[in-house]
C-alpha cells in the first residue's frame, strides 16, 4: 500500500559569498569588502552587493570565519552565584561594552563550585573565546589560569 505522504522537502542550502558575487556581478573580494565594511568599493557596487545579500538571503558563517580567525567575536562571563543582585549591573555593562566593540557574551554560572568553574572554563577555552570575565569560585587565579589558552585575556 502507497503512502500518502510526500518526503519534506530537502532543506535549502545556504547561499554562498561567490553566489553572492555572481549574483552582484562583482568579484568575491568586493563582497567580502562590503561584508567588512571597507571604504574603498564604489557605492553602486555596495548597493548591488546588499540587493544581491538580501535576495538571496545571505548569512555570514561564523563558524567558517572562526576557524579562519582561530578565534571568535565572543566575552566569555563566568560569575560565581547569578542570584547576587552585584551581578546584574555587572551583567548589563559588560553586555552593552561587548556590542560596542561587535562582541557577543556567553554568560555562566559557577554557583560558587570550582569544579563548575573549571567546566565554564574549559568550554570557553574550547569554544576560543576572544576573552573572559570572571569573577572566580576559587581562591587564587591559580586554579583556574592554567585551563585556558595563554593568548585568551583574562579580567577577574
Amino acid at each position: 500500500m502507497a503512502s500518502d505522504r510526500t518526503a519534506p522537502p530537502a532543506p535549502r542550502r545556504a547561499p554562498t559569498v561567490r553566489e553572492v558575487a555572481e549574483a552582484a556581478g562583482v568579484s568575491v573580494a568586493t563582497v567580502s569588502r562590503v561584508l567588512n565594511h571597507q571604504p574603498q568599493v564604489d557605492p553602486a557596487r555596495r548597493e548591488r552587493v546588499l540587493e544581491a545579500i538580501a535576495r538571496l538571503g545571505y548569512r555570514r558563517d561564523a563558524v567558517a570565519r572562526n576557524l579562519r580567525r582561530r578565534s571568535t567575536r565572543v566575552w566569555g562571563l563566568v560569575i560565581s552565584d547569578i542570584q547576587n543582585p552585584f551581578f546584574t549591573a555587572l551583567i548589563r555593562g559588560v553586555q552593552d561594552r561587548a556590542e560596542q566593540e561587535g562582541f557577543a557574551v556567553i554568560l555562566l554560572n559557577s554557583d560558587e563550585d570550582t569544579d563548575r568553574e573549571r567546566r565554564c572554563l574549559e568550554l570557553m577555552a574550547e569554544e576560543r573565546a576572544a576573552g573572559v570575565l570572571i569573577s572566580p569560585a576559587s581562591e587564587t587565579e591559580s586554579a583556574f589560569r592554567p585551563l585556558l589558552d595563554p593568548a585568551i585575556p583574562v579580567v577577574l
